[in-house]
Order: C-alpha cells, then sequence, then structure tokens
C-alpha cells in the first residue's frame, strides 16, 4: 500500500466520538505515513477523582509503515494497535482501588510504573461456553 492510499483511508476512521485521525506521508521513511491521533481525556490524578472533571488534550504521533499492508484490513489491524496502545495507557492511570484512589498502574508515578512493569499477565486456561478463566502466569 502506498502512504497516499494509506492516508486516503484513514481520513475515513472514526473511533469515540472527539477522537481524530489525521495521516500525513512522512517522506523521511519510505513507505511510511505520520499518524497523528488527537483526544480529550479526563485528568487522572488522585486529586480529581472520582469525577475527573478536568480534560486534557491528548495528542500521539505513531510512525506507520504501511508498504506491508496489502488490504485495509491490514491497515486496520495497524490502527487498532494504536488505539490499544492508547487506550492501555488510559486504562494504567483510572484503574483505582480502595476509597482512597490508590492507583496501583499509574504510569504517572514510580510505583504505578514498577508495578505495571513487573505485573504477571494472566494466561488463558480454558473456555467453558462464552466464559473465558484467566489465571495468573507463573514467572
Amino acid at each position: 500500500m502506498t502512504p497516499e492510499h494509506a492516508c486516503e483511508l484513514i481520513r475515513h476512521v472514526t473511533y469515540k466520538p472527539g477522537w481524530t485521525f489525521v495521516a500525513i506521508p512522512y517522506p523521511a521513511y519510505q513507505d511510511t505515513v505520520m499518524l497523528n491521533v488527537a483526544f480529550d481525556a479526563p485528568n487522572t490524578d488522585v486529586e480529581h477523582a472520582p469525577r475527573y472533571a478536568q480534560v486534557l488534550p491528548q495528542r500521539q504521533k505513531f510512525y506507520l509503515h504501511v508498504a506491508g499492508c496489502a488490504t485495509p484490513l491490514d491497515l486496520w489491524d495497524v490502527l487498532v494497535e494504536c488505539v490499544l496502545h492508547l487506550e492501555l495507557h488510559e486504562l494504567t492511570e483510572f484503574f483505582a482501588v480502595d476509597h482512597e484512589y490508590h492507583k496501583p498502574y499509574h504510569r504517572h508515578t514510580t510505583e504505578g510504573l514498577r508495578n505495571w512493569l513487573t505485573r504477571r499477565p494472566p494466561t488463558t486456561q480454558g473456555d467453558l461456553a462464552d466464559v473465558t478463566i484467566l489465571v495468573p502466569s507463573l514467572r
């Protein structure tokens, strides 16, 4: 896929209200587009919990090598990974425990970053009808 074609396809992408995706060919790298994702997110600092009334503009750039995208679905796969990256970051900031709003994975704190980097992701142990059972992985 050419960068120009990828940019045209990305022009039609929508996600959540207020999210925008803008891509331009990035000539510094062959077959690459620069994707700009913009959205507003609540300020997740503890002092703003639980209402999170303050909103902060979020802007993230991704550089996508699109030569290997043979179909639009290939490109969508890459875009979904970009969105997952952003949503995962927000998840680590919002996840809270107790009424004190202890945020064990908040990446803007030393403890949260350490906890996130050393966590034990679950592994899938089985599938019962529509229920997936997750258990902690072994270290």
